[in-house]
């Protein structure tokens, strides 16, 4: 558990009123760092355990783990946008 600095803006033209610190390890906003994103995708890759089982043993619920690893699997495959360059039949 990691708690980041807050912020409040006071002038009345800012469109935002509370601000946090960044971390560099995780993405603004995400529940998890870069580092348990790809432990969740080894345990689940590697180690053929299940969602529930990452979780418990991450000590989150299922429903994190299981959008964490779909997102981080999409990134892997679609972030790169020659990922079909070669594929001339499916």
């Amino acid at each position: 558990h990691v708690r980041v600095p807050r912020f409040t803006c006071t002038n009345d033209a800012c469109g935002r009123r509370i601000f946090h610190a960044s971390l560099g390890c995780a993405d603004d906003g995400s529940k998890l760092t870069h580092r348990a994103t790809r432990w969740i995708l080894q345990r689940l890759a590697v180690d053929r355990m299940s969602v529930s089982a990452t979780a418990k043993a991450l000590g989150v619920g299922w429903q994190l783990v299981n959008k964490i690893a779909v997102q981080a699997c999409c990134n892997l495959v679609y972030d790169s946008g020659d990922h079909l360059a070669d594929v001339r039949i499916l």
